[in-house]
């Protein structure tokens, strides 16, 4: 019986050895990770900064269809600036607000507090709007500044720009 027992053990053995990993084995699996995290990481990193642009796109889309909607529920003309006043260029970084018109687009108030998109979506810029005035929305909510084109909102990160359409219907689209 004690022979039996032997044999079992012995047989279970790794020969030459006691079952331990060899430091070149080691060394082979930290370079095949090293490899690996090497090649993951650009793509990674890439991912990350067109997912900021896709969120900085949809949050200004947001912001457009909120301005749109001020417009209809309210009765008036709301709009979506990024111009030259007092908030839209602070610490050099762009940003932008909805504002409302009481009497048809003579002048502006401010409706809502500016917004940097950068500070939700680090890198993100409001790049440019093709009319100079913004997007503006009249009380049926379509687009009072369009002149029968699209406005066009521009939004750049490091990793790229996407451009969002706005409709003479007013409907925002990101192709």
């Amino acid at each position: 019986m004690h022979e039996l027992t032997q044999r079992n053990r012995s047989s279970r053995a790794i020969p030459g050895g006691t079952g331990g990993v060899t430091t070149v084995e080691l060394v082979v699996a930290l370079v095949i990770g090293a490899i690996l995290v090497a090649v993951a990481l650009p793509l990674f990193t890439t991912t990350v900064q067109l997912s900021r642009l896709d969120g900085a796109a949809r949050q200004i889309a947001g912001d457009l269809r909120r301005a749109q909607s001020l417009a209809v529920t309210r009765g008036g003309w709301f709009r979506l600036y990024s111009g030259t006043d007092s908030c839209t260029t602070q610490s050099g970084q762009s940003r932008y607000r909805i504002q409302q018109s009481i009497n048809g687009g003579g002048t502006w108030t401010a409706f809502t507090e500016c917004y940097l998109l950068s500070s939700e979506f680090p890198g993100a810029t409001l790049t440019s709007i093709t009319s100079a005035g913004g997007v503006q929305f009249n009380s049926r909510g379509a687009c009072q500044n369009c002149a029968g084109a699209d406005v066009l909102v521009t939004v750049s990160t490091p990793s790229g720009a996407r451009t969002l359409q706005v409709r003479p219907t007013g409907s925002v689209w990101i192709p």
